[in-house]
């Protein structure tokens, strides 16, 4: 099968709108793990999954796929989230990725064109993050790939199984900002600190 065939066999044209609803469903469910607080950095070599070993998936895909778990799609997310501009520290908090790697991120975004960076005018220390007219469509692209992944994924699961699955995750979150009196991002990033001091 080639490259073009396995595209159009992993992201169907076909997929109902219904799993697209919940697939943004899913979006914000699990947005509130980064609203209030940064998730706990991932080390910047370890892929997240075995991009390489994934059966099906054309070179485009596993190039796309491995690229948002390595921190670009987030970056692209806070970016578009925060008005089209943030901070490389509003970045780095926002994402849980090092300064290193988003700086790193940046670097490959302001090479194609996507991102340009200003030095602000009260202090000039900081530097200033903004999306280009390509970047916001290139941004808008690559969230719209993703939404297409999971909204097919979603479909496989039926419709049964995707709402179950989204009422879990909604729930799970609620038991944990009950449990600790805060939002869900607060609750982990409290228990990963008491976790580092110990």
């Amino acid at each position: 099968m080639d490259d073009d065939a396995r595209c159009h066999h992993r992201i169907r044209e076909d997929v109902p709108e219904l799993y697209y609803s919940l697939a943004d469903r899913l979006a914000s469910v699990m947005s509130r793990l980064a609203v209030g607080g940064a998730p706990r950095p991932v080390p910047d070599e370890v892929p997240l999954l075995p991009v390489d070993d994934r059966p099906g998936l054309s070179s485009r895909e596993r190039r796309q796929l491995q690229d948002n778990l390595r921190g670009s799609m987030a970056v692209l997310s806070h970016l578009v989230a925060s008005g089209g501009e943030a901070t490389a520290t509003e970045l780095r908090e926002a994402t849980g990725l090092s300064g290193a790697r988003v700086s790193n991120i940046c670097t490959a975004l302001e090479e194609k064109g996507v991102i340009e960076r200003s030095h602000r005018h009260k202090d000039r220390r900081k530097v200033t993050i903004a999306l280009t007219a390509t970047g916001r469509e290139f941004a808008e692209d690559k969230m719209d790939f993703v939404r297409g992944v999971v909204a097919d994924f979603l479909w496989d699961l039926g419709e049964e199984d995707s709402r179950e699955l989204v009422r879990i995750l909604d729930r799970m979150l609620d038991v944990i900002e009950q449990r600790h009196g805060a939002s869900t991002a607060e609750a982990l990033a409290s228990q990963q600190s008491e976790e580092d001091h110990q």
